[in-house]
């Protein structure tokens, strides 16, 4: 699958109409437009074409910078991730290169998030706290027909509620840049998807309880005022970056989450980067490991080839050795005859011994066999 950057999409759709380019690479012009989208990149409004063959088109827009932990390339035809992907060749990509400092990325995420207002209640939802929470009103229906059911509502409890809303105001501050979020309702892990890297965010009690299925799903450690932390993690691990908030009596994470927000998306860029030069790395070492594994081939093919050599001349030799031991052999037997037959007298048994004999010199004589069985293998 051809692999593009985005500044080489970017130049094709704005080259030729997208029903013609989509026939060149294979794929529908809603592919094209989809991808686009999710790669920043601005595509020729409607009637766009008609107006600059009438010379009236507008210049196209500048392509905007990569988003922070967007990917740069696109592969067409392949899903959002499989620009990830190594195939088996042994091409080695350039060593990436990231113009932008640590702190202008961090002003970066600053200006993206702009004034940063932390929702202090659940009026405004993010998508993935409205599923969570709509799944708990469910159990809750089902509760009141039921009172028996072992499905209880996970987010009555004043600790749960707090959980949720720091979660929701975290999420619908991401959101608005462009990140998506997905939570785990077993345990509130979230993931929040900056461009195409994902930064886990986790929760956890000081003095948590053991889970239980039934009473606390959650493991709230206080009904009241639990004590919380806040950390942040991805893959790869990108060392040197604030990954970890925690509750204290005059800070508590509600006034920490514009920090925590811009946080995500730096660490996300960052995550984006040094999966850049893991990605490097590991195809340099599957470049490696082919050509040792294609070297180890080689020197295999050149033992089984030595020994099928070997092999071969020892047959001949073997073969040689033999025709030698058969022609003396078939002299010996003949001097034999020459010698019984000159002290005996004739006789009919004498001469039938002395017919078998010299027909067994001949049999084994190399000079009476065909001269194929004599050059041998």
């Amino acid at each position: 699958m051809p692999t593009f950057t985005r500044s080489e999409l970017y130049d094709l759709v704005w080259t030729e109409p997208r029903s013609r380019l989509a026939k060149k690479l294979g794929v529908s012009d809603v592919w094209i437009s989809k991808t686009c989208r999710q790669a920043n990149i601005p595509v020729p409004p409607p009637g766009y074409w008609a107006r600059k063959d009438a010379g009236k088109a507008s210049a196209p827009p500048a392509l905007p910078h990569r988003g922070l932990g967007q990917a740069d390339n696109v592969e067409v035809g392949g899903g959002r991730y499989a620009r990830y992907q190594a195939d088996e060749s042994d091409e080695i990509p350039p060593i990436p290169v990231f113009v932008e400092s640590v702190d202008t990325v961090y002003i970066r995420a600053r200006l993206a998030l702009g004034k940063i207002a932390v929702p202090r209640n659940l009026d405004h939802l993010a998508p993935a706290i409205t599923k969570l929470l709509d799944e708990d009103e469910e159990l809750r229906k089902a509760l009141a027909r039921n009172s028996y059911s072992w499905r209880k509502p996970r987010f009555d409890a004043p600790s749960a509620q707090r959980r949720i809303k720091i979660l929701n105001a975290l999420l619908v501050m991401a959101e608005k840049t462009g990140c998506s979020g997905t939570i785990r309702r077993d345990d509130l892990v979230t993931t929040i998807t900056v461009g195409d890297t994902g930064v886990s965010v986790t929760l956890a009690a000081k003095g948590a309880k053991a889970k239980n299925h039934f009473d606390n799903p959650l493991g709230l450690a206080d009904e009241t005022r639990e004590k919380l932390t806040l950390e942040l993690s991805s893959w790869p691990n990108v060392p040197d970056l604030p990954h970890q908030w925690m509750d204290s009596d005059d800070n508590r994470l509600e006034q920490q989450l514009p920090e925590v927000a811009v946080a995500v998306l730096v660490l996300g860029e960052m995550a984006y980067r040094s999966r850049q030069f893991q990605h490097r790395d590991w195809v340099i070492e599957q470049k490696e490991r082919r050509e040792a594994e294609a070297r180890q081939r080689k020197l295999e093919a050149e033992r089984k080839e030595a020994e099928r050599l070997a092999r071969i001349e020892k047959a001949r030799v073997d073969h040689l050795l033999l025709l030698a031991d058969q022609l003396r052999k078939s002299e010996d037997i003949r001097a034999l005859v020459l010698a019984v037959t000159s002290a005996g007298g004739p006789g009919p048994a004498l001469d039938a011994w002395r017919s078998r004999a010299l027909a067994v010199a001949d049999r084994i004589d190399p000079r009476q066999m065909p001269l194929d069985d004599v050059l041998g293998p």
